[in-house]
């Protein structure tokens, strides 16, 4: 299962990808707020990820072996359930059109061009 020293590193590897992965994946504001379990379920997948990354690269072949293994899946399930989920709760919020005639930079566009 390994050392105390190994599931240190996990701890801070999975801190390292989950905090890179948060950065990289929080976007730009959009005009309609995401409720707040969808920011909850995006941090708790971020943590999933590090750790899985963690796991596996801590350990290598040996996290495809008998006791870490049902970690593995059991953190890719997760992740699963909660990429679905939170799918679910993107398409239920309201669509803002992406494209409109009046740019916040230069003002009225003018599609004569």
């Amino acid at each position: 299962m390994g050392t105390l020293h190994d599931w240190f590193r996990v701890l801070a590897e999975g801190a390292l990808w989950s905090a890179f992965t948060a950065w990289m994946t929080s976007g730009p504001l959009t005009l309609v707020k995401p409720p707040r379990p969808y920011l909850r379920m995006r941090i708790l997948l971020c943590i999933l990820s590090g750790i899985g990354f963690g796991l596996v690269d801590t350990f290598g072949g040996r996290a495809f072996h008998a006791p870490l293994l049902l970690l593995v899946i059991g953190i890719t399930a997760s992740m699963l359930v909660l990429d679905r989920l939170m799918r679910r709760i993107v398409r239920s919020m309201p669509q803002v059109q992406s494209y409109s005639s009046e740019s916040p930079l230069f003002g009225q566009i003018d599609k004569k061009t």
